[in-house]
């Protein structure tokens, strides 16, 4: 996979929007090169494992750190796209409560902190099949290392925040 780093112009704006938070579990940093800060860094600080060693990671986040106003805030940043990646949070250590197939080949999910607290709703597109969607499958409630991006997900008048899932593994 691509490192997913954010311009270096952003380093400050990126601070600012994640430094407040209570719930970041490592304080984001602005990937010098590609690769600089990949899940492997971010998830053995935390002791965890890493699924994929090249995922570049912008910060860690705790389902209860990913809200719409962080989203918000991340998003003054954009606009997203070549040359400016949108950020990859790791959720270090995090139990899926529900996981089922939606369309095609869609898994969606909720995950937790392992200590239960807020439901984040996740999503991993195309992975019904795959060795992601059964991680996000595996009923034994093991804890997982989970990275994606956030977006707010606007349905029926609400506003939640929402994870695309882009890798996960089982936490060793």
């Amino acid at each position: 996979m691509v490192g997913g780093a954010v311009e270096a112009h952003h380093h400050g704006q990126m601070r600012a929007a994640l430094g407040a938070g209570d719930h970041l579990v490592h304080q984001p940093r602005v990937a010098e090169r590609e690769g600089d800060l990949g899940l492997v860094d971010v998830l053995a600080q935390l002791g965890g494992a890493a699924p994929v060693a090249e995922l570049g990671i912008d910060g860690a986040l705790t389902p209860e750190g990913a809200t719409v106003e962080l989203i918000e805030l991340l998003d003054k940043i954009g606009p997203f796209g070549a040359g400016n990646a949108r950020p990859r949070f790791a959720f270090a250590g995090v139990r899926v409560v529900t996981s089922d197939i939606v369309g095609a080949d869609h898994v969606r999910c909720f995950v937790t902190s392992m200590g239960g607290g807020k439901r984040l709703k996740s999503i991993a597109f195309r992975a019904a099949g795959t060795a992601l969607g059964r991680a996000l499958a595996d009923p034994t409630g093991a804890p997982r290392n989970i990275a994606g991006h956030l977006q707010i997900d606007r349905w029926q008048s609400a506003e939640n925040a929402q994870l695309i899932i882009e890798d996960a593994a089982i936490a060793e």
